[in-house]
């Protein structure tokens, strides 16, 4: 009898210890710690692709999470809200073990931050730009033409937005400006504020073009070439002081027609 008992015991002990290796130890932990302590405000905070994690056990630590996604669905423990999520957790560098997430509990500072910088950029109202240029509206060839933007200079529009508590810094800069004078000759400028853009007579514009041919014709005695300046105007924003993060560039281009006539000397008899 004693025997018998002995063996019961031995195979109690086996099977319990062959169940506890056959179950993930996620499935204990839940949303308790090793010693059963119940874990409780844990949240996942995610900028620049980084996962910090915080809960009332890790306090101040500097802890970082990864997403466990093969599998885990079976070791999600009964009451957890629908959606919770499975990452493990490292403190200092060290592992501390993995913990279940609530969906509300998942903050993306990164997504929100880029969803409120896009619908910032979406009020900001294009500059309507125009082309100046000295002399106005007619020029004649082998002449120092000048040209300049008119409604915008080139300065940028900034903004700070906060996204969770977190600062938003958002930057719309110009980039390369683009001018075609419609005579097959075109020049790109870096922007600067008084490059690229020109400056307005009667300062020297550093944007100029000598026109070599004549736009008018004997049948279009008052024909134009078409001056054309673009430029894209680029948004960024960067979270925390981070690395700058570009959204789509927004166009801006105009045309005005341009006369150039052609002088040529007649030589009179006296």
């Amino acid at each position: 009898m004693e025997h018998l008992e002995h063996r019961l015991s031995t195979a109690l002990i086996l099977a319990v210890a062959a169940l506890l290796i056959a179950t993930p130890t996620s499935a204990f932990e839940g949303s308790t710690n090793r010693s059963g302590v119940t874990i409780t405000g844990n949240q996942i905070t995610t900028t620049g692709g980084i996962n910090s994690y915080s809960d009332d056990q890790t306090g101040g630590s500097s802890c970082y999470s990864v997403p466990r996604k093969e599998g885990v669905e079976s070791w999600m423990p009964e009451g957890l809200e629908p959606g919770s999520i499975l990452v493990s957790v490292y403190c200092d560098g060290a592992f501390v073990g993995n913990r279940w997430v609530a969906p509300g509990n998942v903050v993306d500072v990164d997504a929100e931050a880029r969803r409120l910088v896009e619908q910032w950029v979406a009020t900001v109202p294009v500059p309507e730009v125009a082309i100046g240029s000295a002399p106005p509206g007619e020029t004649i060839t082998g002449f120092e033409t000048w040209f300049w933007v008119e409604g915008y200079r080139g300065n940028a529009i900034a903004e700070l937005l906060d996204a969770f508590g977190h600062p938003v810094e958002v930057r719309i800069e110009p980039a390369t400006v683009r001018w075609d004078f419609g005579d097959g000759d075109a020049a790109a400028s870096p922007p600067s504020p008084r490059r690229g853009f020109g400056a307005a007579y009667p300062q020297r514009s550093d944007v100029t073009h000598v026109f070599e041919d004549r736009s008018t014709s004997d049948t279009a005695p008052d024909g134009a070439y078409q001056v054309t300046v673009a430029f894209d105007l680029v948004p960024r924003y960067r979270v925390d002081e981070g690395p700058w993060e570009a959204l789509p560039a927004i166009p801006v281009s105009t045309s005005d027609p341009l006369v150039v006539r052609e002088i040529q000397a007649v030589i009179t008899e006296q």
